[in-house]
């Protein structure tokens, strides 16, 4: 069971897939591919599939600190998000 609701992103091209993956990798998500599971600072653990002919992506944040809401982190991923496409 995951420790946050799934966030489903659409319009999600490629160039916005990798500028975010870029910046996620700086703020210690180390993404690689279109899917995965990453282990993350602060005890985070996003799982995250892209479909490239849909442009759809989804995270899934399946481990968290609780000292760490899951609108903190949603929040993060959807401020890297927003500085390429609007959701």
């Amino acid at each position: 069971m995951a420790a946050c609701e799934p966030i489903v992103l659409s319009d999600i091209s490629e160039e916005i897939f990798n500028n975010v993956k870029r910046d996620l990798s700086a703020a210690g998500f180390n993404l690689t591919g279109t899917s995965g599971t990453v282990d993350g600072p602060f005890g985070i653990v996003i799982r995250y599939a892209w479909n490239q002919p849909t442009s759809v992506l989804e995270i899934e944040i399946v481990e968290k600190s609780f000292f760490i809401s899951c609108n903190q982190i949603k929040d993060k991923l959807y401020e890297a998000f927003d500085k390429y496409a609007t959701r």
